[in-house]
């Protein structure tokens, strides 16, 4: 059978290839109707088999046989219906239809049949009024345990359908106690909002929402309030809702294998205290193909040895092909794929419409590739990068401009809210747009929006598709990949990014087209599907264990290991946790040596804000509190947050923002960078629009305006949002310890939240209810300013209640905003 299963898949490929115009000399060998047969019967055995890679290749023999040959073969129909039913793909079963719409299933025996019914009986999950759905097998385990059990540890891949048995287990557990508090934690900001749009529908499909709030930000509103809630927050996030001691019931920790990467120490240190501040909680960890989901059980000391399992089935296809240039021949290809055993196969030479040279051959290949009612994906190594490709392929399409009212829409609110010169507009008139980390989430959002209802064709993305965010598409073009800069994807990464080839409930099989990969650092297209992962702050103890005894010598040390040190610290000394753990290690003397220089640390500071800020080093800490400690001001006012509008709040934010620098950043005293951030950030929480923010620092920089909306994004995102809003937990929190210790009676509770304003952009009331009901921050500040709106008493409870008094579509703001507002509250 091997050489058949061989002869099928080359057959599908060329076939494909040349329906592409991407042909091959040769004449195709051709299949006789008893070869099909015997496929048919090898395909319908292995679906009986426990073991994966038999039931993936039963998928695989299926899929292909109806795909090429159900137009000469119409039994094929009701053979492979019942393939798919044997394999619980029942998603996939129903897109038989699309090939073959005028087709009904056919009985085939009695015993078949039963054993259909029992498969679908098995794999249904009715959770109110009887509707029935039915999920794969992997959905359906993954449910069970979901729902049923207080700690379970998954390993599936990417497009097995994880967050969408995530928002099912959400409502099956708030179905059965409305009171439950619940967290989702998501690696980025950009997840946030996809999955907490997700769960508002399921909420309100089962007549729950209303009933169960539902917040991306962590604000404990009323701390008597009894009703459900669910939090979908990132790490750092969920470290500061822990701060109001609220009991959580159940966290799901969705890409949990980014504990593998640098802010794995954050998620690692959030994890461990949320589980000592609520002893009884459920937790789930869920991964794409790690080799060792288990590891979450020893990493957290819990007791539950065998609650973990891997899933290796993907509910949809994939051909890899790798395309290498032909010497002295421009216009021809060399095609490998790889195959089930991740062995590469020749399948030769092919001819092209294009030259296949330099950068232009990604872009012509895109072109070539992509159908009508397709999407692509074209990976990029940095936003640059995506811009300047996406712009290539908008010039090379001679297509007239779009006139998608939606689209049209987005393009209107990009030039009103950004820049009318935004180059992305230029793309999105073609069915093209780039799409990474820090672009403003109401456009990223809108862009994967369109992209997932057919509306665009070519997306060209970053490394933020690695940290979740949902974009399936029937291709991804891959040319020597980077994660981060001049760092060479690893294979695990790769294999996440590729499972977004191949769209569940759209085709049977994705795409994934590898350029020129002899050419490739890591050839990461190429090994095990399972990679083994290590929690970050661990590899890096074990692995890099002289570079941080120099930062626990040396508080000056700017090395991207000192949140490592910081946890070491936390754990080892003000914990007091014992180091005979890493005794088997081959370097416990290093090891015990940074554990004596850290003993030698000395600070007056009380354990909490060493515990509440241990990625920041101790002695910057201890700086920063001697600093006001010392101050001779007695009132310390100057120090303190101004409101927003209130006289000299620029200047305020300046000197905050030049201490933070100096203190907490240790950057020197010619270093000014911070009052460029400084100035960014007062516009940014003053409700200014990013296009106010764009125009005001293009008229000082004079730069082509897509530099600069590339470099303001990148400071919002980067600093301000991020490492300022870490920064001014700590500067608060030792700012108010010293006004208490001068004054006892002082109210520091009074003091602006400076570090949630930078986070949203804002520090009105209303905005903030507004985004952590999960609007964006542009859709927020555009209601607040609407003369429609109105909330006198602006809680996000009030809020959501005023929401929905209005008429959105007399509303005066741009069409992105409403549907934004639309999908929270109809």
């Amino acid at each position: 059978m091997n050489d058949l299963i061989e002869k099928l898949i080359r057959y599908d490929i060329i076939n494909y290839l040349s329906a592409l115009n991407i042909r091959q000399d040769n004449s195709l060998e051709q299949f006789s109707e008893e070869e099909i047969l015997q496929l048919c019967k090898y395909a319908s055995l292995l679906a009986l088999s426990d073991k994966n890679d038999e039931q993936m290749l039963s998928y695989e023999i299926s899929t292909k046989l109806f795909i090429n040959f159900y137009e000469k073969y119409p039994a094929l129909y009701s053979i492979v219906f019942s393939i798919l039913s044997r394999l619980g793909n029942f998603p996939n079963r129903d897109l038989l239809k699309k090939y073959k719409p005028s087709e009904e299933f056919q009985p085939q025996s009695l015993l078949i049949d039963l054993e259909r019914m029992a498969r679908e009986q098995e794999n249904q999950l009715i959770l109110q009024n009887n509707e029935q759905i039915f999920l794969t097998d992997f959905q359906k385990r993954f449910f069970d345990v979901l729902t049923d059990r207080h700690f379970f540890s998954v390993s599936a891949p990417t497009s097995a359908g994880k967050s969408f048995i995530f928002t099912l287990a959400i409502v099956k557990r708030l179905l059965k106690n409305p009171n439950e508090v619940i967290v989702l934690i998501v690696p980025t900001r950009a997840l946030i909002k996809e999955l907490s749009e997700k769960i508002i529908k399921k909420l309100k499909h089962y007549n729950l929402f209303g009933k169960v709030d539902v917040r991306i930000l962590p604000i404990l509103e009323d701390k008597t309030n009894d009703k459900g809630r669910v939090y979908v927050l990132t790490q750092e996030r969920l470290s500061t809702l822990l701060e109001e001691n609220i009991k959580i019931n159940t966290c799901f920790i969705d890409e949990a294998q980014e504990i593998q990467n640098n802010r794995g120490v954050v998620l690692q240190n959030t994890i461990e205290l949320l589980i000592k501040r609520n002893h009884d909680i459920n937790l789930f960890f869920a991964s794409p193909l790690i080799k060792n989901p288990e590891y979450f059980n020893k990493l957290f000391k819990q007791k539950f040895d065998n609650e973990y399992f891997i899933e290796n089935i993907s509910p949809v296809g994939q051909n890899i092909l790798l395309l290498s240039e032909i010497k002295n021949k421009t216009n021809s290809v060399f095609i490998e794929n790889i195959d089930f055993n991740s062995q590469r196969k020749n399948l030769g030479e092919f001819k092209l419409d294009f030259k296949f040279r330099k950068n232009e051959k990604i872009i012509s290949l895109a072109e070539q590739i992509c159908r009508e009612d397709e999407l692509t994906l074209i990976y990029c190594n940095d936003p640059s990068e995506a811009e300047k490709r996406a712009l290539s392929l908008t010039k090379k399409i001679n297509d007239t401009d779009t006139d998608d009212d939606e689209i049209v829409g987005l393009i209107n609110f990009i030039k009103e809210d950004i820049h009318k010169d935004y180059s992305i507009i230029q793309c999105l008139k073609k069915g093209i747009a780039y799409h990474y980390g820090y672009m403003p989430s109401s456009i990223r959002a809108e862009i994967e929006r369109l992209a997932n209802i057919g509306k665009l064709r070519f997306v060209f993305c970053t490394s933020t598709l690695l940290q979740g965010v949902n974009l399936p598409a029937k291709n991804i073009i891959i040319s020597r990949p980077n994660k981060g800069k001049n760092q060479p994807m690893n294979r695990a990464d790769f294999l996440n990014l590729i499972g977004r080839a191949g769209r569940l409930l759209y085709e049977f099989q994705g795409n994934i087209w590898c350029i020129e990969p002899n050419q490739w650092e890591l050839k990461s297209f190429e090994g095990n599907k399972l990679q083994e992962i290590e929690a970050y702050f661990e590899t890096s103890l074990l692995t890099k264990t002289d570079e941080i005894i120099e930062i626990a010598k040396d508080q000056n040390n700017d090395s991207n290991e000192v949140a490592v040190f910081g946890k070491f610290y936390l754990d080892f000394i003000v914990n007091e946790q014992n180091i005979d753990k890493f005794k088997e290690y081959k370097n416990y003397e290093k090891i015990q040596n940074l554990f004596d220089i850290s003993k030698l640390i000395t600070h007056q500071l009380p354990d909490n804000i060493i515990r509440k800020h241990y990625s920041i080093h101790p002695t910057r800490l201890q700086k920063m509190y001697v600093y006001f400690k010392e101050n001779s001001s007695n009132d310390l006012n100057e120090f303190i947050p101004k409101k927003a509008y209130q006289k000299h709040t620029n200047d305020n934010l300046k000197l905050i923002f030049k201490l933070i620098d100096s203190m907490l950043f240790n950057k020197g005293d010619k270093n000014k960078q911070y009052e460029l951030f400084s100035f960014i950030a007062s516009s940014w929480i003053h409700d200014k629009p990013i296009s106010q923010i764009i125009l005001e620092r293009n008229k000082y920089t004079k730069e082509n305006i897509n530099s600069t909306i590339r470099e303001v994004l990148k400071i919002i995102e980067e600093q301000i949002r991020y490492k300022y809003v870490i920064a001014a937990h700590a500067y608060l929190d030792i700012l108010k310890l010293v006004l208490l210790e001068r004054d006892k009676d002082s109210d520091v509770d009074l003091i602006p939240n400076l570090p949630l304003y930078l986070e949203c952009g804002t520090s009105d009331k209303t905005i903030l209810s507004l985004i952590s009901l999960g609007l964006s921050r542009l859709t927020s500040i555009k209601l607040k300013m609407s003369r429609q709106f109105y909330c006198d008493e602006p809680t996000v409870t009030n809020c959501f209640y005023a929401l929905q008094k209005i008429d959105i579509k007399k509303l005066n703001i741009p069409e992105v905003c409403k549907h934004e507002i639309m999908g929270l509250i109809l």
